[in-house]
């Protein structure tokens, strides 16, 4: 996009941040999981046949992130299950979904979904956008809950298994926005408005003609890599979406590495570091492979939408065509 239209993608950006309304009805539906905890221990052997009990409960995601869209984004929620047989012997991931699904009252329309359940507000205004909240069960071997490394579904959906993840990777990089996102002097390239307008940017395509969606996590870890690799502020934001979106090409083709950025404390225990291309680390576990469910011709339908809007010459209506309609 051209640099001429920074100051439309900033307000962009600013403008589709929840409302104070929104954070206040999501916060009264996240409340609904304490009373969760309850609820399970309550369930009967077979409704709850491997005996869980929630030991922690964590905000995560786009919520947490600041990152969160107004027209329509999901708050997420772990919730943190001890099992004494993680991984030599886990539970069936259909099995603690089903488990989940048992403690949430009906009435908040509870949804099955691959990694999560998804829960909705029982009521809202008739032009109001329907607050909704997923529920994301991860798994522990430690009753207290203290280890560096948890077992959640996978994250790209393509196998119905329990992967590690670290919580403290994810707080790492949460951490690393937020800090940002407070600094009035960086407030021009804001990455929680940038991160915002790379997934509006997403939903400009047509679901029908996409042929794979592209998970908004993909996004939000290359604006992650590019404030860390581009510490200095940017006065037109601009700069940082074409390249954020460029990188997903050399995550295509040459790959990206990112065990020389966190470290290779975010390896797993016995895990190995993923490699080869196309290649996208996650951050918060060196193991997984954030691009490996998408094939290569899939993954450059996406390359090559994104080469075209980063290019200099592209204008901000070009880019954002739905809002010019």
């Amino acid at each position: 996009m051209r640099v001429s239209d920074s100051n439309r993608l900033t307000a962009r950006g600013k403008s589709l941040d929840l409302t104070n309304d929104q954070r206040h009805r999501l916060n009264q539906l996240l409340g609904v999981v304490e009373e969760m905890k309850k609820r399970i221990a309550r369930l009967s052997k077979t409704k709850n046949p491997h005996d869980l009990r929630i030991i922690q409960v964590t905000e995560n995601g786009s919520y947490s992130r600041g990152t969160a869209l107004r027209n329509g984004s999901d708050a997420d929620v772990i919730i943190l299950m001890y099992h004494p047989k993680m991984p030599e012997s886990p539970p069936k991931v259909s099995s603690i979904l089903g488990t989940v699904f048992e403690t949430i009252p009906k009435s908040l329309s509870p949804d099955r979904k691959k990694r999560a359940i998804t829960i909705r507000e029982e009521q809202a205004g008739s032009d109001a956008i329907r607050m909704q909240v997923d529920i994301v069960p991860m798994m522990t071997n430690k009753k207290n809950g203290q280890t560096p490394w948890w077992y959640c579904i996978d994250p790209r959906g393509i196998h119905r298994k329990w992967v590690m993840t670290s919580p403290h990777g994810q707080q790492e990089m949460i951490g690393r926005l937020k800090r940002r996102a407070g600094m009035s002097m960086e407030q021009p390239d804001d990455p929680t408005a940038l991160i915002r307008v790379l997934k509006d940017w997403r939903a400009t395509f047509n679901a029908d003609k996409v042929p794979c969606p592209l998970p908004s996590y993909v996004l939000e870890v290359l604006a992650w890599l590019d404030y860390r690799k581009q510490s200095y502020t940017e006065f037109m934001m601009v700069n940082r979406f074409n390249r954020v979106l460029k990188s997903l090409e050399t995550a295509a083709t040459a790959g990206i590495d990112l065990s020389q950025v966190v470290g290779l404390a975010h390896k797993p225990p016995k895990g190995n570091v993923a490699s080869g291309t196309p290649l996208l680390h996650d951050p918060a576990c060196l193991s997984t492979n954030l691009l490996q469910h998408m094939t290569r011709s899939d993954l450059m339908w996406w390359v090559n939408a994104a080469r075209k809007d980063a290019a200099n010459s592209r204008t901000y209506d070009e880019v954002f065509p739905k809002e010019v309609a």
